[in-house]
Order: C-alpha cells, then sequence, then structure tokens
C-alpha cells in the first residue's frame, strides 16, 4: 500500500518552516494556542471579503469575533494566518475528496465514477468561493508568492492519496497498470490532469465540470488515442 509522505519526510529544500506535521502554525518560542477548523472558516470569509493588502489584523481579528490581542494569541503576523489558511483550505479540501472516493469505492462504483469524483470534489469548494470573490487573482498571486513550500507540500499529499486508492483499486482485481508505469506515476498524471481542468479558460461553469474530470480521468487512465504504424496512412488522411 501506498503510504502518504509526512510533513517531516519532505526534502528539507521544500519543507516548511513548522517544525512538525501536526503544527498548525510555525514553531515559535511563545506557546500558541492552536487555531480550530472554526476559526480557520471565519479566517477563510475573511480573506475572501477583503483580500490580503487590505486586511489588517484588526479587521481580521474583529472578522473573527476576537479582540486583537486575542488573535496574537494564535498567530504572530498577518502573513503566518494565511499560511495556516493557505495549508488547511488545501488539508480539508483534499481530505474530503479522498474520502468520496472511498465511498464510492466501497459502494462499488466504477474506477471512472471515483477518480472523477476524487479530481473534481479536490477544487469545487475553492473554485465556487474564489468566483465570487474579487480578490481571487490577488490571493492566488500571495499564495505563490509566500506559500510556495505549503503549495508543494498539499500537492505530494493528494497525489499519495490519489496513489493509494489506485492499489486499493488494483488489490479489488478493479485495474491493472501497463508494464513500464509506476502507480505514483500514474496518481501524478491525474494530480496534474484534475489541476489543468481547475484551470482552464475559458472556465467551466459548476455544471460542466463532472464531465470535464470525466473525460481527463478517462484519458489519463486508458488513453485517448491509438497510434498507427508509419508508412500505413490511408489514402483519406491529411498530408
Amino acid at each position: 500500500m501506498i503510504r502518504r509522505q509526512t510533513l517531516a519526510e519532505l526534502p528539507a529544500s521544500i519543507r516548511p518552516a513548522d517544525s512538525s506535521s501536526e503544527a498548525a502554525v510555525p514553531a515559535t518560542p511563545r506557546r500558541l494556542l492552536r487555531p480550530s477548523l472554526e476559526l480557520w472558516a471565519k479566517i477563510n470569509v475573511a480573506f475572501l471579503s477583503y483580500g490580503y493588502e487590505s486586511l489588517s489584523m484588526s479587521t481580521l481579528a474583529k472578522a473573527c469575533g476576537f479582540s486583537r490581542a486575542a488573535l496574537y494569541q494564535y498567530f504572530r503576523s498577518k502573513e503566518e494566518v494565511f499560511r495556516f489558511s493557505t495549508r488547511t483550505v488545501n488539508v480539508v479540501a483534499i481530505e474530503g475528496a479522498l474520502a468520496a472516493g472511498e465511498r464510492l469505492r466501497q459502494e462499488g462504483h466504477s474506477v471512472i465514477d471515483i477518480f472523477a469524483e476524487i479530481t473534481c470534489t479536490r477544487y469545487a469548494q475553492m473554485r465556487l468561493e474564489g468566483l465570487f470573490s474579487p480578490h481571487r487573482v490577488e490571493l492566488n498571486s500571495v499564495a505563490s508568492r509566500n506559500c510556495d513550500d505549503i503549495l508543494i507540500e498539499v500537492g505530494l499529499l493528494f497525489r499519495d492519496g490519489l496513489a493509494e486508492m489506485l492499489t486499493k483499486l488494483r488489490a479489488d482485481g478493479r485495474l491493472k497498470p501497463r508494464e513500464g508505469l509506476a502507480t505514483v506515476e500514474i496518481a501524478q498524471a491525474l494530480a496534474n490532469g484534475a489541476r489543468g481542468v481547475d484551470q482552464s479558460l475559458p472556465a467551466p461553469t459548476a455544471e460542466e465540470l463532472p464531465a470535464r474530470h470525466r473525460q481527463m480521468v478517462s484519458a489519463v487512465l486508458y488513453g485517448c488515442l491509438t497510434e498507427r504504424a508509419a508508412g500505413r496512412r490511408k489514402a483519406t488522411d491529411s498530408p
């Protein structure tokens, strides 16, 4: 079975500043309180509503129902809050997507159904929130600039979750990888495809997304072309 990498096992060059995967925020000599998912939800709404640059710690504290001093019991800076929010929104989405896929596996759904559900669910809520936020471009830019290590971490988390599902389905006798293809390579192709569908332009509507993900999953798992041997071109083929 594919074992997901823990944060501590990541290469030092890409490991976040957090001292362990259990830490919700970077380690500090001053003991900080652990933020709850309820607090994260309020933080997430605040960034979507105000953006990054326009959101002060005072405004953020008010949005969370805290005093400014109380918020500093959880975070040392706005950047730290944003990094926590970025990591949490991705981890919550990934865990929810993998759980949805596991439910379908246990119910006996098709392999395409399972992976289309996982890849679509992975980005669905984040895409929906982004569509309604006038600050989505700014927030994406800040995430790319300040959270590159976190984005790598959650990318590996999603890839390893997909690899684990492939391993389960193989053990179930539902699929068999082609010779020369490692499970983790197939998982990475699925993860890349999911991100590609999410970022495609023009952006698909919410109604179109499930079909787009099914097409992508089918193409990755089963291919979409058959190559003919050279020199056997039909007369009707274009030159």
